[in-house]
């Protein structure tokens, strides 16, 4: 599945993919829309790197409300002790893991193809 199907999966015009910033709590350059925005490119990535197609509704909802109730930009003290999930090798294609590993690692700031 190409990333065109992928976002054919959630069914929400383009307009409403992302919070607009007047739903956020705390106005953030950090944790903002444009932060939603480069999480949820790593969402679609990793569902056709990974092919897990009918967990992209799902995640859409997950990626849209995960920072909109912040309150500030700091770090919780178990931020950056949290594990993170380990994709099998064999999940992914050769081209997909540093994108996962990217993705997985951060919010997509090593990742070169995120500007």
């Amino acid at each position: 599945m190409n990333l065109e199907e992928v976002r054919a999966l959630v069914t929400v015009p383009n307009k409403g993919l992302v919070p607009a910033p007047e739903l956020f709590w705390h106005s953030s350059l950090l944790h903002g829309q444009a932060h939603v925005a480069r999480v949820l490119v790593h969402a679609f990535r990793l569902v056709e790197a990974t092919g897990f197609n009918h967990e992209m509704p799902r995640l859409w909802a997950a990626v849209y409300l995960h920072d909109i109730a912040r309150r500030h930009d700091g770090r919780s003290a178990g931020a950056s002790r949290r594990p993170r999930p380990n994709l099998p090798a064999a999940s992914r294609g050769a081209r997909d893991g540093p994108v996962c590993g990217a993705a997985l690692s951060g919010d997509g700031r090593q990742d070169p193809a995120v500007t």
